[in-house]
């Protein structure tokens, strides 16, 4: 596969602009070849076919004028690289300073915050509860005074309708569409057995929080329902911690860090493979160039400038190699149990499906 199929195939779509312009610097260099090549159009090679051997006619040797200018456009993408790298890798290592600063408050604050998760639980599906009791309270009552208005309504149009030799009289088998007064009464009686009522209305109207005010009987069971869940997570977690223990709510915790560092994983191996294939491109183009202009300069160039700038020193892939294992061993701490293999297995499986993803979505 050609470089630059391999760039498009492998690179990061968000971050497409900021990789190597390879199929620009290749352009360029079939540019020098032909400003290379004499004038007066004579062929620049000569092929001795009984020595069968080919020649060049035009004297290679100097090749410091398309050195000087083929080595600007390299030091524009340099720049250009080391700038998209060094806001990464800032923004990214700080992700990961939150990350570490969160998982340390963790485990100081043990399961004991899951008391305090539940509360706020609780209290909003007591919310809940006794704001559906106010909407259906006041349905009820509008429903009743527009009953009454239209009973006393269709009473009265009633007997002018149907007075004995007026122009309106109807033909009596007409369908009434008026419901009788003792219809109407099943029909409320009906809709209030529906409707949970509280046992004590001035607590409601009061706005107290009462723990019989506003609460169903479903809700009153779901209250003592997680009441005995928390008793019982507290004594089966005896000895547990927050990344071993079977509660909700450290269920709840191990899945928002596992996510996080799921995230934050797959970030630094985009950015890892981002410096791996800019290198490549570097090397590659200088390749090509010393092979079509006749010089050599890729030795040159990659030993003192590509490798000497920051996403390519050896400081800057051990930091990167060092990230990637503290959120191997986070994962370990916080989902796997400290089996660091079956964390590094599921971080590249979720690494690959990433990949994947993106890969058919571009």
């Amino acid at each position: 596969m050609k470089f630059s199929s391999a760039l498009k195939f492998n690179a990061v779509a968000d971050w497409w602009e900021d990789y190597i312009a390879y199929d620009v610097l290749k352009r360029y260099i079939y540019q020098l070849e032909k400003r290379q090549q004499r004038p007066d159009g004579i062929e620049p090679s000569y092929h001795d076919l009984e020595a069968n051997e080919q020649t060049t006619l035009v004297d290679h040797t100097d090749s410091s004028d398309a050195d000087s200018l083929f080595k600007p456009l390299l030091d524009r993408e340099l720049q250009k690289i080391v700038k998209f790298y060094e806001a990464q890798e800032t923004e990214l290592l700080g992700e990961l300073a939150a990350l570490e600063q969160s998982i340390t408050q963790q485990d100081e604050a043990g399961l004991e915050a899951g008391l305090n998760y539940m509360v706020e639980d609780e209290e909003d599906e007591e919310d809940d509860e006794e704001d559906e009791f106010n909407m259906s309270t006041r349905s009820e009552d509008f429903g009743k005074g527009s009953r009454h208005r239209r009973r006393k309504s269709s009473s009265v149009g009633y007997g002018t309708r149907f007075a004995t030799g007026s122009i309106r009289e109807e033909p009596t088998n007409r369908r009434r569409l008026s419901v009788s007064s003792s219809e109407a009464g099943d029909l409320d009686a009906s809709v209030a057995s529906l409707v949970p009522r509280p046992r004590s209305v001035s607590l409601v109207a009061s706005g107290s929080r009462g723990p019989n005010a506003s609460i169903s009987p479903i809700g009153r069971a779901r209250h003592l329902a997680g009441r005995l869940i928390t008793m019982r997570d507290s004594i089966t977690s005896a000895g547990d911690t927050i990344w071993t223990a079977k509660s909700s709510y450290a269920l709840d915790t191990r899945l928002l860090f596992k996510r996080k560092i799921t995230t934050l994983y797959v970030s630094f191996c985009a950015l890892r493979s981002y410096v791996e294939v800019n290198h490549s491109g570097f090397r590659k183009i200088l390749k090509k160039y010393d092979k079509v202009v006749y010089s050599e300069l890729k030795d040159r160039y990659m030993h003192e400038v590509v490798e000497t700038s920051a996403p390519f020193t050896a400081e800057s892939r051990a930091r990167m190699s060092d990230a990637i294992t503290r959120l191997t061993d986070f994962y370990a701490k916080c989902v796997t149990n400290g089996d660091k293999s079956e964390a590094l297995q599921q971080l590249k499986l979720y690494q690959r499906e990433h990949i994947a993803w993106e890969r058919n979505t571009v």
